[in-house]
């Protein structure tokens, strides 16, 4: 059976994001196990439909959006709780550097992130295609532009429809940098965000490395351990041990 929670959708408003439209939801379709598949909205006299993985649904409207836009949200949301929980095995670490617990840990902590990773690269993909089609539009508009200033100086139109055209291409020009500059900013915010886990695993993994080498200055300043003096046993307490 549907879910009945999707039903108060039917009535309400829907609109693309950057203003290109505005709908209203006329019926919903669902899959054979209830589950919301698409929204069917009328604009203009014409019936559309639009996919579940496009929608962003708030309480008196729905929202159509770039489906990747919506998985970077998500994805960025996961490296915000592995950063979250790569910052919580340090303390593991420090209250016993012997535990194995914080190697399994953070050998589990990188699997996550080499598949959020490939995730990563996989929206950025498309989000950058994306930017180039609409970086194609915008130069077309302008082309446009052009045009219809010639139509202008050839005394073709008068102001008013004149006007009333540079309007529309002007709006749409609005709504396509406004597009780009979201596109570049989540391009962006993905890279900083992996990058940034990227750096905090590389340190992790390198104090595991050092910690296991029984050379290493345990204070930090490149050196080795002194040799043992002649005769004498060579003694490590803790050959595993953290900083």
């Amino acid at each position: 059976m549907p879910t009945p929670n999707f039903f108060y959708l039917i009535g309400k408003p829907i609109v693309e994001k950057y203003g290109r439209f505005k709908g209203r939801i006329v019926a919903l379709e669902f899959d054979t196990n209830g589950e919301l598949t698409n929204v069917v909205y009328e604009n203009g006299g014409v019936i559309l439909s639009k996919n579940k993985n496009s929608l962003v649904i708030e309480e008196d409207k729905v929202i159509i959006v770039n489906p990747d836009l919506i998985r970077a949200k998500k994805v960025i949301g996961k490296m915000g709780f592995l950063k979250l929980q790569l910052d919580t095995i340090e303390k593991i670490r420090n209250i016993s550097p012997d535990s194995g617990t914080f190697i399994s840990l953070l050998n589990n902590l990188k699997s996550e992130f080499e598949s959020i990773k490939s995730e990563v690269n996989s929206i950025v993909k498309r989000l950058e295609s994306r930017k180039r089609d609409i970086e194609r539009r915008k130069t077309r508009i302008e082309h446009l532009f052009y045009w219809l200033n010639v139509a202008k100086n050839a005394n073709g139109l008068d102001n008013k429809v004149y006007m009333d055209s540079f309007e529309v291409l002007d709006r749409e020009l609005v709504k396509l940098n406004a597009e780009l500059e979201e596109l570049e900013y989540t391009l962006l915010n993905l890279s900083s965000k992996v990058s940034d886990l990227e750096d905090v695993l590389n340190k992790y993994s390198n104090r595991v490395e050092e910690s296991a080498d029984p050379h290493v200055d345990e204070a930090g300043d490149g050196g080795y351990a002194e040799e043992p003096e002649a005769g004498l046993p060579d003694i490590f307490t803790d050959l595993g041990g953290g900083e």
